[in-house]
């Protein structure tokens, strides 16, 4: 087993998720619980977690120096090496930023990696380690960062000051298996979905119960009802709520998915509400008070109700604040949206699981294709598509932009390709000339990205003919739009969504 001591980190969980998928025992404690759970579990390495604090802020998370003499070999990522390297002796202070992808420079072999090379690998860090503690030498280095790979060979220590976890970052795999398998000496465990352990959990959590549950045709809900389904039958009723935010037949496509399913719609009623927000998270909260209400309502015309079922996935849960010691990105309508008053209790068999784990989950349940390989779409819908106040035109505007943009990329076999892509009205304005008159009209923002757990993304290079029909296609057919540009943001920084 490989203990996890979570220091916050948004990618902590993935720590753990990308050991699993090499049939390595895991456990997530926080570091407070650390020594107890060594002596507990006798793990037979240590992984320390990156967090969003500085190890030089008042009451920055810690742990107890004994950690260090029980023997286990320990690796740091990110503020896990900085607090290693403080606590031992060494110096870290603020520096240059770097988020996103850089170049490491391996001098030496390390970790299973063999150097001399050069890798890409993801950053996300404000200090840095500037005094290598007594023992440590360096193994790798990018262009503003001399300690980005460290060991102290004596120790069977380990640091690194970027995330191996992440899917973008090259042999990051490797080196935690590495880790591991061959400096602690793990053994392997083929990992699998124990579809039966899951259906007996709901049931025994259910009981007599009944379960309504929110479903929207994508990926998750479809995937957490097929499962609530497996496990109470027809004591589960789908309840659809069309927002007016959502893509054009999502209410048939659900009710292709689920015959039962009850559709309530409320588009006036999200579309008054929302009159006069601006702010992205007013926005999502005011979203997920809205679906509570209206799933209240419903739940109260079937005797019985006490749950409310959701396809909550991990990446949702860590956005919105997951762990003790992580940092609010943003509320989900499901998860940070949710109004305190809420009287069902929430059912939520996805939460510790990420969109790959969801996909194959959805496979073993024998979910179509079609269904499974869809691309998210967000639960709050346009909304949070549309930066500023959502008007009907502007909802209008973006509803039109992704249809061209879905319909262009299909023609070239370009959608299935991609793990998302979508027009974002951003509010912000420039001159145009159409038929020989100035207009100032608004800018359209296109987002197409390659993920595998959404935790981390790369923009994906669509070819320019392909830009330039997409950005012609909507300036002359989607009205009072005035340009078309392209993001090429990475995660990290940037956030899937906008807003």
């Amino acid at each position: 087993m490989i203990l996890i001591v979570d220091f916050g980190s948004q990618t902590a969980h993935l720590i753990g998720r990308r050991l699993r998928q090499l049939g390595i025992v895991t456990m997530h404690v926080s570091p407070e619980h650390a020594l107890d759970k060594v002596a507990e579990h006798k793990p037979k390495g240590i992984i320390f977690s990156g967090g969003p604090a500085s190890v030089n802020e008042m009451n920055s998370p810690t742990i107890d120096l004994k950690i260090f003499d029980l023997g286990l070999p320990i690796l740091g990522i990110c503020y896990g090496w900085q607090l290693m390297a403080k606590l031992l002796g060494g110096v870290v202070i603020q520096e240059k930023k770097e988020y996103g992808p850089e170049k490491v420079n391996f001098y030496g072999n390390f970790l299973g990696l063999s150097g001399p090379t050069t890798s890409t690998v993801i950053m996300s860090h404000g200090d840095c380690v500037t005094t290598l503690p007594p023992l440590f030498d360096v193994t790798g280095s990018t262009q503003n960062v001399n300690c980005a790979a460290v060991v102290n060979q004596q120790k069977n220590f380990y640091g690194l000051q970027f995330h191996p976890e992440v899917h973008d970052t090259e042999s990051g795999t490797e080196i935690l298996k590495y880790f591991a398998l061959n400096i602690a000496g793990c053994s392997f465990t083929p990992e699998h979905y124990d579809l039966e352990k899951m259906v007996k959990e709901l049931r025994t959590k259910i009981k007599e119960s009944k379960v309504i549950c929110a479903v929207s045709g994508g990926v998750d809900s479809t995937v957490a009802a097929a499962l609530i389904h497996r496990a109470i039958g027809e004591d589960l009723y789908p309840i659809y709520i069309e927002s007016g935010l959502m893509r054009i037949g999502t209410a048939n496509r659900v009710k292709s998915l689920f015959k039962n399913a009850r559709i309530v719609h409320a588009e006036k009623l999200f579309i008054e509400s929302l009159k006069g927000i601006v702010d992205p998270e007013e926005k999502r909260k005011m979203i997920g008070k809205l679906y509570v209400d209206l799933f209240e309502k419903e739940a109260a015309l079937i005797p019985g109700v006490t749950f409310l079922g959701q396809g909550t996935i991990y990446s949702d849960v860590i956005e919105s604040k997951g762990t003790q010691l992580s940092s609010h990105i943003k509320s989900h309508h499901n998860v940070g949206g949710l109004p305190d008053t809420l009287s069902l209790e929430l059912l939520e068999p996805l939460r510790g699981y990420y969109k790959d784990e969801v996909r194959e989950i959805g496979r073993l349940l024998d979910l179509p294709s079609s269904i499974l390989e869809e691309h998210p779409f967000p639960g709050p819908g346009y909304a949070i598509r549309i930066r500023g106040e959502v008007t009907p035109i502007r909802l209008q505007q973006v509803i039109h932009a992704d249809a061209i943009l879905i319909e262009e990329l299909n023609k070239i076999g370009l959608y299935n390709q991609l793990f998302q892509c979508f027009p974002v009205m951003t509010g912000a304005y420039s001159t145009a000339v159409k038929g020989d008159e100035g207009v100032f009209a608004e800018v359209i923002a296109i987002r197409a990205y390659e993920s595998k757990d959404i935790m981390t993304s790369r923009w994906a290079r669509l070819p320019y003919e392909v830009l330039q029909n997409i950005s012609s296609r909507i300036v002359n057919e989607v009205p009072d739009i005035s340009r078309v540009v392209y993001d090429i943001s990475t995660k990290p920084p940037a956030t899937m969504e906008w807003e």
